[in-house]
C-alpha cells in the first residue's frame, strides 16, 4: 500500500509510517501522500469518517504543520470532508480447487495426508454414521484439512459462513455433499447470499475371505452342519443361508451321505 511507500517503505503497513501528533493518539498519514485510503472496516456501514488533507511549502527545508501558529511567511493551508462508509463488495464464494498449493496436502491427526475429493468407506471416523451431523466431513475445520479449503471474498469486515453436509449412502457407499453459504448485509441494507458445494465420493472397498468347511466322516444321522466362516475387512454385509440334503443308501442301512450347501450373499 502507498501508506508503506510513503512512509518508512519498510514492506508492511504499521505505525512507523504515521506521523504522530503531539499531544494526541491520531496520527497524520505519511508526508507528501495526497490522499487517504479508506476501507469498510473503518466504520461501521453508514457512518462518516471526517479526512482532512493539509498541505505547506517548504521553508529552509521544514514542513510546516496544520496549526494555526504556523511562523510567519510559511504558506499552508487545510480542508477536510466527511467520507460516509458503505460496504456494497457482494460475497464471492468458490468450492475447494485440489490445485491451489493449500490444497494439496494437509496435516490432519497429526499426519500429511493428501487432499482428495474421495474417500474410503472403510475411512470411518471421517465419514462418520448415516447422520449428517457427525464423522470429521461435519466438522468445518477438520474437513477443510481433508478436502480442502473454499475460497472466500467479501467478508473482510463482516458477514457470515454457514457450513453443512449431506449424506448420501448406501451400505457406506455413496457420495456426501459439502456446502456453504455465505450471508452479507450491504451497505444499501439489503441482504446477499451466495452458495457453493463439493461432492466427495466415498468409494466402495470389498475385501472379506470366506472359509468352507473340510470333508468328514461322521454318524450320519447325528452330523452336525459345520458353518461357513467369514472375515469382513472392508465395507461388506454378508449373509449365509445353509441347505443340507441326506442321501441314504437304503431303508434301515446306518450309511448315508450328507451333503451340505452354502448360499454366501454380499
Amino acid at each position: 500500500m502507498d501508506y508503506d511507500i510513503f512512509g518508512n517503505n519498510n514492506g508492511v503497513v504499521d505505525e512507523g509510517d504515521f506521523e504522530e501528533i503531539t499531544g494526541s493518539t491520531l496520527r497524520y498519514t505519511p508526508k507528501f501522500m495526497q490522499y487517504v485510503e479508506v476501507m469498510c472496516c473503518d466504520g461501521a456501514s453508514g457512518t462518516q469518517v471526517m479526512v482532512e488533507l493539509w498541505g505547506s511549502d517548504l521553508v529552509q527545508g521544514t514542513l510546516g504543520n496544520s496549526n494555526n501558529n504556523a511562523p510567519a511567511g510559511r504558506n499552508w493551508s487545510f480542508c477536510w470532508s466527511n467520507i460516509q462508509i458503505e460496504d456494497k463488495t457482494a460475497p464471492v464464494i468458490t468450492p475447494p480447487d485440489l490445485t491451489k498449493p493449500y490444497n494439496t496436502r494437509n496435516s490432519y491427526n497429526g499426519a500429511d495426508r493428501n487432499v482428495t475429493n474421495w474417500v474410503n468407506c472403510t475411512d470411518k471416523e471421517v465419514i462418520g454414521t448415516s447422520s449428517n451431523t457427525d464423522g470429521a466431513i461435519a466438522n468445518e475445520v477438520a474437513s477443510n484439512k481433508l478436502f480442502g479449503y473454499p475460497d472466500i471474498y467479501g467478508l473482510e469486515c463482516k458477514g457470515n459462513v454457514k457450513y453443512e453436509v449431506t449424506k448420501a449412502l448406501t451400505c457406506d457407499t455413496g457420495t456426501i455433499t459439502r456446502k456453504w453459504t455465505v450471508t452479507k448485509v450491504l451497505g444499501d441494507g439489503n441482504t446477499a447470499s451466495v452458495t457453493a458445494s463439493q461432492t466427495i465420493h466415498v468409494r466402495a472397498q470389498h475385501n472379506f475371505s470366506i472359509t468352507v468347511p473340510r470333508d468328514a466322516t461322521s454318524d450320519c444321522k447325528a452330523a452336525t452342519v459345520a458353518q461357513l466362516t467369514t472375515n469382513e475387512n472392508g465395507c461388506d454385509l454378508m449373509a449365509v443361508t445353509v441347505n443340507d440334503q441326506i442321501f441314504d443308501a437304503a431303508i434301515g442301512d446306518p450309511f448315508c451321505k450328507k451333503n451340505i450347501s452354502y448360499l454366501h450373499c454380499n
